[in-house]
């Protein structure tokens, strides 16, 4: 009769082996699917801060101009 403290070491290390590589299977797609956001993200925000820089200098410069006609 098998008691509920027999330690079977071979099917232990079978479950320690699957559990790593399910680990590892999440780690794989949590960095894959880290790489498509910061392809997607990346660009669009430098874009985004690119296109307010823009437009900032247009209103600072509109500013100008028409504190100058004004006087």
């Amino acid at each position: 009769m098998a008691s509920i403290f027999d330690f079977n070491q071979e099917k232990s290390f079978e479950n320690a082996d699957k559990l790593k590589q399910q680990l590892v299977s999440e780690i794989d797609v949590i960095r894959d699917t880290m790489v498509v956001v910061n392809m997607f993200l990346t660009e669009s925000f430098l874009a985004a801060a690119t296109l307010f820089q823009e437009l900032q200098d247009n209103k600072q410069n509109n500013n100008s101009d028409e504190n100058s006609s004004q006087h």
